[in-house]
């Protein structure tokens, strides 16, 4: 599982000397500052090995070592995430992070990003693409009723009627 290994990979980070700074940026064990790169999901992140020698190397979240170094193990436990206060997940400084539930990460967003969000999240549920929800409501009008379109759509009748009444499939 990922947040294991991201878990793991923080605890090594620590023993090895690791630290985030006031400011969010990543100390080396020899006292310099370590260059971070931004990872797909939009974290910050730097590399280590894993063990002396070796070539392999593994990805360290800046976010998820200052939170433990800020808030211990209570960091770590399963469904907790680290939050960044004023939504910006490059802004690593120990003041701007804290950990709480999934919900109170998301309203850290900005609005116009939590509502981009769920929105794209919507679509991947949505029974109907919006030209057949613009059908369906074409049909409406056309007489059908909502058990018809129910069945015709293969939705609930509460669905079609959502639709219908733009209280679904809006945009």
């Amino acid at each position: 599982m990922r947040d294991s290994n991201t878990n793991r990979y923080t605890l090594i980070a620590n023993e090895k000397g690791y630290v985030i700074d006031d400011q969010g940026r990543v100390v080396s064990p020899q006292g310099r500052y370590r260059k971070e790169d931004t990872a797909p999901n939009g974290y910050q992140r730097f590399s280590i090995k894993v063990e002396k020698g070796s070539r392999k190397t593994v990805n360290v979240f800046v976010h998820k070592l200052g939170a433990f170094q800020k808030f211990g193990a209570s960091a770590l436990i399963e469904g907790v995430e680290i939050r960044h206060l004023d939504g910006n997940a490059c802004n690593n400084q120990l003041s701007n992070l804290a950990i709480g539930t999934p919900s109170e990460n998301q309203l850290d967003r900005h609005p116009t990003d939590r509502l981009e969000h769920a929105r794209r999240a919507a679509s991947f549920n949505r029974a109907l693409t919006r030209d057949e929800a613009e059908q369906l409501r074409r049909d409406r009008h056309r007489g059908l009723t909502f058990k018809q379109l129910a069945k015709k759509y293969e939705v609930a009748v509460g669905t079609a009627h959502g639709i219908v009444s733009r209280r679904f499939y809006t945009e």
